[in-house]
This record gives C-alpha cells, sequence and structure tokens, in this order.
C-alpha cells in the first residue's frame, strides 16, 4: 500500500553540461576530499588547480579507521566525495557519523552509488548492504563522466536491469511469506514505478551504448531515481533481489577489482534463468548496451562464480529470492553455469 512508504530527503541535483562554476562554488567552501587518483587528476583538468590546492585530500584506497578522526576534527563544514562507487560509499558513510554536509560529483557512472543512502563497501560493511547517508548534493557533469571509459558507464545499467529479477523475487516472497523472513509485502504501486525505469533503459539502450550526452543523461537519471525509489519505499526491495546478493557475495569475498554494474548484469542473466523468466530480454538489452557476458571480460573464473553463488543468500538477512527457495548445491550450481555456457547466455 501507498501509505507503507516513508517520506525521502530529496537532495540538490545537478545534471548536464556547462556545470563548471557549481564545481567551483563547491571546492571555494574548502571542502574535505575524498577521491581516487584518476579523479583527481580529472577535477584538475577541469577547473583551476589553485582551487583545490591546500585542502584535505585523502585517497578512498587509503581509507581506515584511524582516519575518522582526521574528519571528525576537521573545520572543514562539508565533505566531497569524487569518483566511483568505492570512493562515495566511504564519504556517504563518513558524512553519516559525522553529521557533515555531503556533496558527491561522480566521474563514472557503473552504479547508482550517489543517489541512495545504503553502502556496500568491502572496508567497511563486512557483510551486505549498511545504512548511511543520501548526499546533499549531486553534481553530474556530463563533460566529466565521458572522459571516462565508456565501459565505467554504461555499467551502471546493470542497477537498471537489477529490477527484472528483484520484482520477480519480491513477488516470490509475497506469495510464500516464509515464517523466518518478515519484509514488507509486494508495494505494486512502487514496482510499477521501478519497472518502468527498465523499461526506460530499454528505449535508451542505443544511445547509452553510443556513449552520447544523451544517453549519458539518461542513464544518470535512471540511477537517481532508481535509488530515490528505494530511499522512498525504506529500503532497496524494488531493485535489489537475488542478483545483488550474488553481486555483493563476489564483491566482499574476493580481492579483485569489479565493476559492480557489470556483476549486477551478469547476476541478473543468471537469476532470471533460474527464475525461469524470458532471459533474452534481459539478455537483448546487455547485448545492446555492450555490457559483457563474458566472465573472463569481467574478471572471474568458474569457480569464483560457483563459490559466489553458494554465500550469495547469507549476503543480507531478511532478503527471501529464488536462492533461498532453490537452495541449490555446489554441484547444482556448476551444472547450471555449465548450462548458461553451452547455451551462449554467459560465456567463459
Amino acid at each position: 500500500m501507498i501509505e507503507k512508504m516513508k517520506s525521502c530527503y530529496i537532495p540538490e541535483i545537478h545534471i548536464g553540461i556547462n556545470l563548471k562554476n557549481e564545481i567551483i562554488k563547491v571546492f571555494e567552501e574548502k571542502p574535505d576530499i575524498v577521491a581516487n587518483q584518476d579523479s583527481i587528476k580529472i577535477i584538475r583538468g577541469f577547473i583551476e588547480d589553485s582551487l583545490i590546492e591546500n585542502q584535505a585530500i585523502y585517497l578512498a584506497k587509503d581509507f581506515d579507521s584511524i582516519r575518522l578522526k582526521n574528519f571528525i576534527h576537521s573545520k572543514a563544514k562539508s565533505i566531497v566525495a569524487m569518483g566511483g562507487g568505492a570512493a562515495i560509499d566511504i564519504v556517504k558513510y563518513i558524512s553519516f557519523l559525522t553529521k557533515k554536509r555531503l556533496i558527491v560529483i561522480p566521474t563514472i557512472l557503473s552504479t547508482n552509488a550517489f543517489a541512495t543512502s545504503k553502502i556496500c563497501s568491502k572496508e567497511i560493511a563486512t557483510k551486505g548492504s549498511i545504512e548511511a547517508k543520501i548526499p546533499d548534493k549531486v553534481i553530474i557533469s556530463l563533460e566529466i563522466i565521458k572522459k571516462a571509459d565508456k565501459r565505467f558507464n554504461i555499467a551502471g545499467a546493470g542497477d537498471i536491469l537489477s529490477i527484472y529479477t528483484a520484482n520477480y523475487d519480491w513477488k516470490l516472497y509475497d506469495n510464500e511469506k516464509p515464517e523466518e523472513f518478515d519484509e514488507d509485502n509486494y508495494n505494486e504501486t512502487i514496482a510499477n514505478v521501478s519497472l518502468s525505469l527498465l523499461n526506460s533503459l530499454e528505449k535508451n539502450a542505443r544511445q547509452i551504448k553510443e556513449h552520447t550526452y544523451e544517453g549519458l543523461e539518461s542513464l544518470a537519471q535512471l540511477l537517481i531515481l532508481s535509488g530515490y525509489i528505494t530511499s522512498m519505499y525504506g529500503n532497496g526491495r524494488p531493485e535489489s533481489g537475488s542478483e545483488h546478493l550474488f553481486a555483493n557475495s563476489i564483491e566482499l569475498n574476493f580481492n579483485n577489482k569489479f565493476l559492480h554494474g557489470e556483476l549486477v548484469a551478469l547476476g541478473t542473466l543468471i537469476m532470471s534463468y533460474l527464475q525461469n523468466q524470458d532471459v533474452s530480454y534481459i539478455m537483448d538489452i546487455i547485448n545492446i548496451i555492450g555490457l559483457p557476458r563474458s566472465l573472463t571480460e569481467i574478471g572471474l573464473t568458474f569457480e569464483e562464480i560457483i563459490d559466489a553463488l553458494i554465500k550469495a543468500k547469507d549476503m543480507k538477512k531478511n532478503r527471501y529470492t529464488i536462492l533461498h527457495k532453490l537452495n541449490l548445491s555446489r554441484s547444482e550450481f556448476e551444472n547450471i553455469i555449465k548450462e548458461l555456457i553451452k547455451k551462449n547466455i554467459i560465456m567463459e
């Protein structure tokens, strides 16, 4: 029922080109900065060096709990996150603890992390996702985004594709109501809004593949909307199901650097097959956009896929999915992945 939705804080959002002045205003406030090396280079090439020199810049890869003291004692009133999901998740956590204003300047669109309050960072969340803070301001400069490797941006489509399998899992819970799980009932209003994002992704798939400003803007808008739908609902159920449990299992159990959206897209293929849904629908969108279906290209081995599938259902408490219903063994998962490879749904 619609009354179960909670009020949702909507941040200040800027998406487009010619946003240099908005970014300059942010750095004129002398914020603390968390970024990765690549994003620092991109921003330095976009605004004057004088705006960020002599400011505290922390590299996301060096984050640890001791550094939290630096932000607590800093006189800066705001914290800026620049980069992808890893940097953004870390700053959402820091801002949540310090109560400081949070500004996010994504440099890639590989995930909807900039639009949600949840984080799934290996450095912080040891299992599943935890609550943090939704950004106060988001600036998505399409000129900055377009500088990134195309692969890093189109990966974000995975966080929209996931609605396909997440919606099935949500309905599955609503139909079966297993006693050990206590979730909200299926909300048709929220589900329909989420599914409309999937339809929009399908319509804009070719522009996203071509990496045009129009395609990148449509993807950014879809990622923002998907994040706000989950915030409005109160949790990630509308767009996060078995496919995200699978992606989280890989992210938290293996040291390789993966693109979150690529893992989710792969998970959506596998789970839609387990759900006996129309896999060709998702595969067609993936092929049009240009997302990889090859394990090697994504950076995974056959054994890692199987290990991730075995551990996936334990990634999040109180999230019933097809993985829980089927409760498959290692040998059963091995046979299914071999079958998917044989049918060319995924590739080695």
